[in-house]
């Protein structure tokens, strides 16, 4: 953008809110225009990423798994509050991967082990059992339902808690958990809103909210950002790392490799369906990105 126009102009919430020059400025200058507020210095909160010893005992194994065609023998460990990074070029498996640790379709061979017991069969209510949730890629498609309001979409995971076994609903609690999600997200918008009307973000954080407030031990996000303007994205940054730090286990898919940088802990490359680096993601010493590019490539 810098170098491609003669001048920028900002919207922001349909407004005309700045005109840039690109010779007279820096790209630093446009984010406070776009989100109306300076942005963080640490953008990924990394200064609040947790230590780990190396003794802790993962909550989630996953030993010689395979799907024909899709990927091969990967072996992974994510332990409590740990956030696990996966990168690899479009094609590499990360995102089928992902899916067959939420169960989208079954593995060929290989173990999932939750907190020490194997899952005998992975399907979606099996892996929702055992407290795993899922952040799908496509929120349009897979995450939100757009015709329903703000309040149906965010109660979804956890309408059996409402629900006594005679159907009745305790709108009490669920008006109560709802005021909680849209405030404490900040979500710009009110419980009756039907989702197909909010921005990109409001829709994510919607989509990682009804996950974040149900009591999971295991969180798969499919590229958390992806979509949304920086504002927002930040923001999720947060609550994901607020999430961690709160003993929740985040296996973090994402295209992006600052983001997966700066927020995983560890990162799991993966090339043509294969393993083919791991490296620690340590606060004191990240990663450069062309030291991942050449694994995945």
């Amino acid at each position: 953008l810098m170098n491609a126009c003669n001048r920028i102009l900002i919207l922001k919430d349909g407004q005309l809110v700045g005109e840039v020059d690109p010779e007279l400025s820096e790209e630093r200058e446009i984010h406070p225009l776009m989100v109306g507020r300076e942005l963080s210095a640490d953008t990924y909160r990394v200064h609040d990423q947790r230590d780990f010893n190396g003794d802790e005992d993962p909550v989630l194994r996953v030993r010689n798994l395979s799907k024909k065609g899709l990927y091969n023998s990967v072996s992974l460990e994510v332990r409590r509050g740990e956030i696990l990074g996966i990168g690899g070029l479009i094609g590499s498996g990360k995102k089928f991967l992902g899916e067959t640790l939420f169960g989208v379709g079954e593995p060929t061979e290989g173990d999932i082990i939750i907190d020490g017991h194997p899952v005998s069969r992975a399907t979606i209510r099996n892996m929702t059992k055992r407290r795993v949730g899922y952040v799908p890629s496509e929120r349009k498609e897979n995450g939100i339902i757009g015709l329903s309001t703000v309040a149906d979409n965010l109660t979804i995971t956890r309408f059996g808690e409402f629900s006594s076994r005679l159907g009745f609903i305790n709108n009490r609690q669920e008006f109560k958990l709802i005021k909680e999600g849209i405030e404490k997200f900040r979500i710009k918008a009110t419980s009756e809103d039907l989702c197909f009307s909010l921005s990109g973000g409001n829709q994510q954080k919607i989509v990682l909210t009804k996950w974040i407030m149900k009591n999971l031990d295991i969180l798969i996000l499919d590229n958390p950002t992806r979509g949304i303007d920086i504002g927002a994205k930040e923001e999720i940054y947060t609550f994901i790392r607020e999430a961690a730090n709160k003993n929740l286990a985040i296996i973090l898919i994402t295209d992006d490799l600052l983001e997966l940088i700066g927020l995983s802990n560890r990162i799991v490359i993966m090339k043509d369906g294969n393993i083919s680096l791991i490296v620690d993601a340590d606060k004191r010493r990240k990663p450069t990105e062309q030291e991942l590019v050449r694994d995945m490539v």
